[in-house]
């Protein structure tokens, strides 16, 4: 199953970092970093899988208002100055996944159009507060996957204004976000970062800033070691940039081998062939929202391209998601009320 996979990889992780000494990264408490770290974040996915099967409405309800509380006390830290631990792209991911847990509520009636109007507005603004090309990026792919799914069941031609007026809403805010914010300066910039680092590839990967120039560099050590990899954290030493793996995919394969990444593209399979295979079946309301939950995941996939989300908890609870409700043998009581 997905969940026994990821274990898998999960314990490899924190074995092959002990084995090649990339716990040594950590300042302090590295053997118990690297095991929080690594093996905390399975666990966390095997008791929102629990969770979200036996108590689905209240899983949702509860992750849902708990995200929101964060986010809110991360972006008022952030106006008002305060240091914060977390960085902008862990914060988006939190907001992204909020994201997904308000539109899959609204597409199941668990969440009403109040609340929804209300949340959409706050995580808009939330999106401009924490500046990160990634989140604008992708929550405005959620919201116009979202609208789409809801005007192609609508009847009604009121129906089908408003959620059209909801797509040009979203287009205007997503220009005025990159024309007269700080994200929108960020993503303006990222082909001119390369002009302020030392280092260069002289390829089309300057054009993506420092993450087309780890992936670049990545791929000869990847060369030198395939199978194992370089070992979990190890890449900022190798990194021309001196920073750690601004890439999931690049944990997956450079600093754990093949022996993490194959293992971790078949979980990513799994996870939604199986959804989509779940969704396909059903002719009810619950299609949609399933099929939301599906395209969803290509917006992790994306995120996943430019931020490490192997200790994201916010990731896993999304995959979480998406291996309950593609259980086959499962009665979705949401949509029987």
């Amino acid at each position: 199953t997905p969940v026994l996979l990821y274990c898998f990889i999960a314990i490899y992780f924190f074995v092959n970092g002990i084995v090649q000494k990339g716990y040594l990264q950590y300042e302090v408490s590295p053997v118990l970093q690297m095991f929080r770290k690594t093996i905390t974040p399975p666990a966390f996915l095997i008791l929102c899988s629990i969770m979200f099967q036996r108590k689905e409405k209240e899983t949702v309800k509860m992750l849902f208002y708990s995200l929101n509380i964060y986010l809110a006390a991360f972006c008022l830290f952030k106006v008002i100055g305060l240091p914060s631990e977390i960085n902008e792209n862990s914060a988006a991911l939190v907001l992204i996944a909020n994201v997904i847990l308000l539109c899959y509520g609204r597409l199941t009636k668990l969440f009403g159009s109040k609340l929804f109007l209300f949340a959409t507005l706050l995580f808009l603004a939330e999106t401009i507060v924490i500046g990160s090309r990634m989140g604008l990026a992708t929550v405005f792919y959620l919201y116009i996957v979202f609208a789409l799914l809801e005007m192609s069941r609508t009847k009604n031609v009121v129906g089908i204004v408003t959620f059209i007026s909801f797509i040009i809403v979203l287009l205007v805010f997503i220009a005025l976000a990159i024309n007269y914010t700080e994200v929108g300066e960020r993503m303006m910039e990222t082909t001119e970062q390369t002009e302020h680092f030392t280092v260069s590839t002289g390829t089309l990967f300057d054009k993506f800033g420092d993450r087309g120039i780890q992936y670049y560099f990545s791929w000869p050590y990847f060369i030198q070691k395939p199978i194992f990899g370089i070992g979990m954290n190890n890449w900022v030493i190798y990194n021309p940039l001196d920073t750690i793996c601004h890439s999931e995919y690049l944990v997956q394969y450079l600093e754990n081998g093949l022996v993490a990444f194959i293992p971790y593209a078949i979980f990513i399979y799994l996870l939604m062939h199986s959804l989509r295979k779940e969704y396909k079946k059903r002719a009810d309301r619950s299609r949609d929202a399933l099929k939301f939950v599906y395209l969803s995941m290509f917006g992790i996939l994306f995120c996943n391209l430019v931020i490490w989300t192997n200790d994201q908890y916010a990731v896993f609870i999304i995959y979480a998601l998406c291996i309950a409700l593609s259980k086959q043998h499962r009665t979705y009581r949401i949509y029987s009320k």
